[in-house]
């Protein structure tokens, strides 16, 4: 999800003290700030830091560009943060068959997309979307045109938004919980601030409840395996204020 580099060349010697102390800034740069994954993550990422020390700067982007966040890093590095955590802008998709097309984390442009690749795909067996916000665009699409089921949907996105589709048997939705995910996230952060890790793979460190992790051989941390969202297991899904989906 994020990828950790500090931001030493800036920092004046009171935040270069900070951030070795582990009470320094942490920047937070989402694909784009308004997709409740994002804002789950963020907000657990601050609960962490109000735990173990530090705070955490969002700065979001325009919109879901690459280049709409360079802006957003300058702005973190002006403010001379510790480290910069930035989910980046270039996995987000809806692909079908052999199309791949984007939805900007949009509604709005999700279901343009869908409709598109309806009429471009009459046969179209499947969608899979990897964001927060375009999955229940899409099954509220398919469900209009009526193809929802003949279209296979699956992807990322809040349960709590999917229930009656997942239910009806119409939407796989991939689970991961993000609440943890965003403390995780904080934790190496905060590490590699401080001077307790640099990033090589095989380095451990610890992660509150969540316990230690090691960092793997491509520089990655993996919480856990994912689970898929069923209509037998859809309501614990929701029922739980700390298991949420996203993407």
């Amino acid at each position: 999800m994020t990828a950790c580099g500090s931001n030493t060349s800036s920092a004046s010697p009171v935040g270069a003290k900070n951030c070795a102390s582990g009470t320094g800034r942490v920047g937070y740069i989402p694909r784009i700030g308004t997709d409740p994954y994002m804002t789950k993550a963020r907000d657990s990422a601050t609960a962490t830091a109000a735990k173990i020390g530090g705070s955490v700067v969002y700065a979001s982007p325009d919109d879901v560009s690459g280049p709409a966040q360079a802006p957003a890093v300058n702005q973190l590095v002006e403010q001379g943060v510790c480290v910069i955590a930035i989910a980046g802008n270039d996995l987000n998709s809806t692909g079908a068959a052999l199309a791949v097309v984007y939805g900007q984390e949009n509604a709005d442009v999700s279901t343009e997309q869908v409709k598109a690749l309806i009429q471009a795909y009459p046969n179209l067996r499947g969608i899979i979307v990897a964001d927060g916000t375009g999955l229940e665009a899409a099954a509220r699409t398919l469900s209009q045109v009526g193809l929802l089921g003949d279209v296979k949907l699956t992807g990322l996105g809040p349960a709590s938004q999917l229930k009656s589709y997942i239910k009806a048997g119409a939407v796989q939705d991939i689970w991961w919980n993000v609440t943890d995910l965003g403390a995780l996230s904080y934790c190496p952060a905060q590490a590699l601030a401080m001077g307790k890790i640099t990033g090589a793979p095989g380095e451990t460190f610890e992660a509150g409840e969540l316990g230690t992790f090691t960092i793997g051989d491509k520089g990655e941390v993996t919480l856990g395996p994912a689970r898929l969202v069923t209509p037998r297991n859809v309501d614990s899904f929701v029922s739980s204020p700390n298991v949420e989906t996203g993407g």
